[in-house]
C-alpha cells in the first residue's frame, strides 16, 4: 500500500477486531474475580496490619532481651488465643 505507513495498517487490522462477551469459562472466571477481589483486598490489608503488629511485638521482645524463637512462640500463642475469642466455639 504506497503512501501508507506500517503502523497505519497494523492499526487498521487491530481496529477492525471485534471481541464478544461469550458465556464460557473465561467469562464466568473473570466475573468471579471481579466479585471477588473487593473481599481479597480487604482481607489483605487486615493479614498486612496483623503482620506489622507482630513484626513490632517481635522486635520490641528481642530489644527486652527475650530470644527471638520465644518472642515469636508467644506472638502466636497470642494470636491464637485472639482468633479463638473471634469465633467462640458453641460446642460443636
Amino acid at each position: 500500500m504506497p503512501g501508507i505507513s506500517i503502523a497505519e495498517v497494523e492499526f487498521r487490522m487491530l481496529s477492525s477486531v471485534h471481541f464478544t462477551n461469550a458465556d464460557g469459562i473465561g467469562s464466568f472466571l473473570g466475573e468471579l474475580f471481579r466479585k471477588i477481589l473487593p473481599y481479597l483486598n480487604k482481607s489483605a490489608r487486615i493479614v498486612r496490619k496483623e503482620v506489622l503488629h507482630a513484626g513490632i511485638n517481635v522486635t520490641e521482645d528481642v530489644k527486652n532481651n527475650k530470644p527471638l524463637k520465644e518472642a515469636v512462640k508467644s506472638w502466636l500463642d497470642n494470636l491464637k488465643t485472639k482468633e479463638k475469642n473471634k469465633f467462640p466455639d458453641e460446642g460443636v
